[in-house]
């Protein structure tokens, strides 16, 4: 089995994952002075019988100093490491403080640590497996038998509600002037930190999808006024591929990122692209835009400075648009009658949409009215991914299924903070006593047994 054929058995083994887990364009505008292709129409070319790329592949690696790491929670914590942790420990406690005169309990609003801060992101993920992440909260704390217990004897519901609510990611005192420099914030210094373990653990493959995200949120997601840049699509399609210039990848965008301008750009950074494209582009030859008046199955060809460009007609009406500059030639598969620049994109195009449907499909994310949070909850969607890709690279004998991952991920995480409760002598004995059942550890003796003991 070539390389090829292993990357797409992987992410087929993905998308089969997310789906048996749980039993057109606007009108164009041209202009003929910016047409810079010269097009063609072509018949099949009978000679051509390839049906896969033909590119160089790169399979995706782990990085050295993480090949040797067996242990889920040890390799999720190379993306959620210990300065992430501790910026999210920082920050909350600082709100905590500052409202802490607000409520009557002082145990309500006690500092957090790192222990905690875990045990906290260990129940999020917990409600992802059990896709409960827009249940009630207080449904999650019953103590009825219709919620699951490890919440209970994790937290009060109450902590478990101030720690969400105040959980922030950014300096309070300095936030109003950075927020005028930058809208990202409130959480840039975590979402920077989390894309560099990222990019240290994992080298991707040769195919590279780049393509929007979305998630759900309350808050602003579009100003029609805006300027163009540095928002435009082109631009923050080279900002996320700076890390990959010079290293020979394909780049694989849709018609929202897709320009002659962007495919130039990342040809002279050493990297190919190919993507599908708007019929409103300006540098598109009229011939190239038209449906009505050609024949089904009928492919123009047109060829630019390091540049091609096909449009196919599938069906009556409808007309795909590609640009490619990792192909140079008119050919044609013979098995589909679509061209192999087609056939290339459909190959690799799947990408960000397996990442879409694994988040979907346990997601941690709670609602939310902070854009802060549904980013955070996002990092921590992504974490776990990414985390277990890494794992079952290194446990090749071992397969688990994602659910089984997060849920053992979650009870790593919350270990740490029961083994603590279940000593503390501020915690009801029942409740100490079902967290030492659960951990399976020996309960503390209480202080009256030990004396009666002491005196015969």
């Amino acid at each position: 089995m070539g390389d090829y054929e292993k990357e797409q058995e992987r992410l087929q083994t993905l998308m089969n994952e997310v789906l048996n887990d749980d039993d057109e364009a606007t009108d164009a505008i041209y202009d003929d002075e910016d047409d810079e292709f010269k097009n063609d129409h072509v018949e099949i070319n009978e000679e051509s019988s390839d049906t896969e790329p033909e590119f160089e592949m790169k399979l995706p690696i782990v990085s050295s100093h993480l090949r040797k790491v067996k242990e889920l929670l040890e390799i999720w914590k190379q993306f959620f490491d210990a300065d992430i942790i501790n910026l999210i420990v920082i920050h909350p406690n600082e709100y905590l403080e500052s409202v802490a005169a607000q409520y009557n309990h002082a145990t309500y609003t006690r500092p957090t640590d790192n222990v905690e801060i875990k045990a906290l992101l260990g129940l999020l993920n917990l409600a992802s497996v059990k896709k409960s992440n827009h249940l009630i909260t207080e449904d999650h704390f019953k103590t009825n038998g219709t919620a699951p217990e490890i919440f209970h004897v994790t937290m009060s519901l109450q902590h478990f509600r101030i720690l969400l609510r105040f959980l922030g990611f950014d300096d309070i005192q300095t936030k109003i002037a950075r927020r005028e420099l930058d809208k990202l914030a409130p959480i840039r210094e975590l979402f920077d930190k989390f894309v560099t373990n990222c990019k240290k653990n994992y080298s991707v493959s040769q195919q590279v999808t780049v393509d929007e995200k979305l998630e759900a949120s309350c808050g602003r997601l579009y100003v029609s006024n805006q300027p163009d840049w540095p928002f435009s699509q082109s631009n923050s399609a080279l900002s996320v591929v700076e890390p990959l210039y010079s290293s020979n990848r394909n780049v694989t965008t849709d018609r929202w990122f897709t320009s002659i301008e962007l495919a130039r750009n990342l040809l002279s950074h050493g990297l190919t692209t190919i993507g599908t494209i708007r019929a409103n582009k300006r540098e598109l030859p009229p011939e190239f835009v038209q449906k009505s008046s050609r024949p089904v199955g009928s492919t123009m060809f047109g060829f630019g400075e390091n540049c091609t460009l096909v449009s196919h007609i599938p069906k009556k009406n409808k007309n795909v648009l590609l640009i490619s500059t990792s192909h140079g030639d008119d050919k044609i598969v013979p098995q589909t009658s679509k061209p192999e620049i087609i056939i290339d994109y459909n190959h690799t195009k799947c990408g960000v949409d397996v990442i879409d449907q694994l988040c979907s499909n346990y997601n941690c994310a709670r609602p939310t009215r902070r854009w802060q949070m549904t980013v955070f909850y996002s990092l921590l969607n992504i974490s776990g991914i990414n985390s277990q890709t890494i794992y079952t690279s290194n446990n090749t004998n071992r397969k688990v299924m994602k659910r089984h991952f997060l849920e053992n991920l979650a009870f790593s995480l919350i270990d740490g903070h029961l083994t603590r409760r279940a000593t503390s002598n501020y915690l009801p004995k029942s409740l100490r006593l079902r967290i030492c059942e659960k951990c399976e550890i020996e309960p503390l003796k209480e202080q009256h047994e030990e004396r009666r003991n002491m005196l015969g």
